[in-house]
């Protein structure tokens, strides 16, 4: 079973989320309540650089609340995905589906 640490910054414009550990089954349940509580009403930036494994469940919490963002009018950043993450992404079909940027940075320039 995984580990999974998650900080939240509130910024005007968007809120940051900094993962680190897995997002599985065992994990996916607080991320999704905070994404559920947070993506419908502003922009969102999910730092991934310190996510070190992704299950299926993890991949649809995030997309669901991609979808959540979009529907609401606002955006969802997923930044500096590990290798793993990505292919994760890309062998299920997701990778088209999200907001990529290399850097935290980078997103909040959006």
């Amino acid at each position: 079973m995984g580990n999974l640490i998650i900080a939240e910054r509130k910024g005007e414009r968007f809120t940051l989320l900094e993962l680190q550990g897995e997002i599985d089954i065992s994990t996916y349940q607080n991320l999704r309540r905070i994404l559920k509580k947070t993506s419908p009403y502003m922009n969102l930036v999910v730092d991934m650089a310190g996510v070190t494994r992704i299950g299926s469940s993890g991949l649809g919490v995030l997309m669901e609340a991609t979808n959540d963002s979009r529907k609401s009018g606002h955006s969802l950043y997923l930044s500096g995905t590990t290798d793993i993450v990505r292919l994760a992404m890309e062998s299920t079909g997701f990778l088209a589906h999200f907001t990529l940027t290399k850097t935290v940075e980078e997103a909040l320039k959006e």
